[in-house]
């Protein structure tokens, strides 16, 4: 592909099949070319995390700029570690932990490459609840994540919650926030899918992988009295996981390294949409639709049903540095989130009436607590919004949809991100060549 062709690409891909034809042309280590700076962008597998803070990102970089040599990779090698100038870790993992080794070990007589550690979790603090604790803690995953935000140069994270967390280990910290490419088709479908499987019902959502189970055990009462009270409201709830498989811990024998082994569930074991399935039976079925998990570049159909969408988010530490994603999302397609003042979600509404101070949303849509009765009251007032006055539901939904559009366009502050990267590179560039220099020297 030539540069057009990937640029074109970039807004355009719908399948696995051209998200990965991105990511192999990424990939390829042999495109380098010599007289450019290399920006190396690493996660040790595809997440929907990775795919927000380093494969969206790096498509955003080129689409503003060829200065650069961009790189991808889920499995990095040593030559990457001798061709880049910066490379973006994101997450832990333990090619990133050898990587900061390398980074105090290797003393050579070249420039060796600055490190930013990219993360949108509290990785060193998974709470008790958390579905991977166990297997994250028995192979120093926890340990892994607080080297990376210690030894890295600078951190970049998603929330003000996360960076006043990590500024006691690093005072190096940049809140670069989840951003979208609003072009790419899944963020513009029309509503007809909507229609087909709705009608008029009004369509109460929400979105989110197996490790918020008990966010749903808190919602199901509230959904079950909403549902009761409004008979024109249907329920979906999407992310079910696609495959449901255990973890064990193994000992690598050539290694000797503790390695996560996944495997099928054992027989009998309930699967994770058989568990959400019974906590929701005694919701009327006949308005409530439970949907699998679909891939990257698809998920964004969901968001096209909802008229309401539901950011709860219990209050616990973890939950406090959770990003504000699932509320952009719901805003795009102009469903009204109900959301937790909370983490994330709160810098959302921060930020939102920070902007708009004529148009305050806080006391709107944000839930200081818990308790089921704040978020049903609040529910209930834009669900009768809708019913008896759809003009002001119709303008408090497009204002959402405006202000997500522009906060959160990935292309729009892509020259931010950018302009950082080129300063850290050439502030570590000046710092190598004194340190060689001295070396060379002493």
């Amino acid at each position: 592909m030539n540069r057009e062709e990937v640029i074109a690409l970039s807004n355009s891909y719908s399948t696995p099949a051209e998200r990965n034809r991105l990511k192999e042309y990424f990939s390829d280590i042999n495109r380098l070319v010599t007289n450019k700076r290399t920006i190396v962008f690493s996660t040790p597998s595809e997440t929907g995390t990775s795919f927000f803070r380093v494969l969206e990102p790096l498509l955003s970089i080129y689409r503003a700029t060829d200065d650069y040599n961009l790189l991808y990779t889920e499995a990095l090698d040593p030559r990457m570690f001798e061709v880049a100038d910066l490379i973006v870790l994101h997450r832990a993992g333990d090619k990133h932990d050898w990587f900061h080794t390398v980074q105090e070990k290797y003393m050579r007589d070249k420039v060796k490459p600055i490190i930013v550690h990219n993360v949108d979790d509290n990785e060193f603090n998974l709470p008790a609840s958390h579905p991977m604790r166990e297997m994250w803690l028995a192979t120093g995953k926890d340990k892994m994540s607080l080297r990376s935000l210690i030894k890295s140069a600078f951190i970049e994270t998603t929330t003000l919650k996360l960076a006043s967390t990590f500024k006691t280990m690093n005072k190096n910290v940049e809140i670069r926030r989840n951003r979208f490419n609003w072009r790419l088709p899944q963020w513009n479908l029309d509503n007809t899918e909507k229609v087909e499987k709705f009608g008029n019902k009004f369509v109460i959502g929400w979105a989110g992988l197996t490790s918020h189970y008990n966010d749903l055990v808190k919602m199901q009462p509230i959904l079950k009295e909403i549902q009761g009270k409004y008979p024109n409201v249907h329920i979906v709830l999407a992310g079910m996981a696609i495959k449901d498989t255990v973890f064990t811990i193994e000992i690598d024998p050539n290694t000797g390294q503790k390695v996560m082994k996944e495997s099928d569930l054992p027989p009998g074991a309930k699967t994770y949409r058989q568990k959400v399935e019974e906590l929701f039976a005694d919701l009327d079925q006949d308005r409530l639709t439970i949907e699998t998990a679909v891939g990257l570049e698809d998920y964004g159909r969901f968001y096209s049903w909802f008229d309401l969408g539901i950011s709860y988010i219990e209050h616990n530490t973890f939950n406090s540095c959770k990003s504000e994603i699932k509320s952009v999302e719901y805003a795009k397609y102009g469903g009204i989130p109900i959301m937790s003042y909370f983490g994330g979600y709160k810098d959302f509404l921060d930020i939102h009436d920070n902007e708009y101070k004529d148009n305050k949303l806080k006391d709107v849509l944000g839930c200081t607590t818990e308790q089921a009765s704040e978020w049903i009251s609040k529910i209930s007032k834009i669900i009768d919004l809708y019913n008896n006055d759809i003009n002001k539901y119709n303008e408090l939904s497009k204002h959402l949809k405006a202000f997500v559009e522009d906060y959160y366009d990935i292309d729009k502050f892509i020259n931010e991100q950018i302009g950082f990267y080129n300063r850290l590179i050439e502030e570590n560039r000046e710092k190598e060549i004194h340190r060689i220099t001295q070396l060379r020297y002493s």
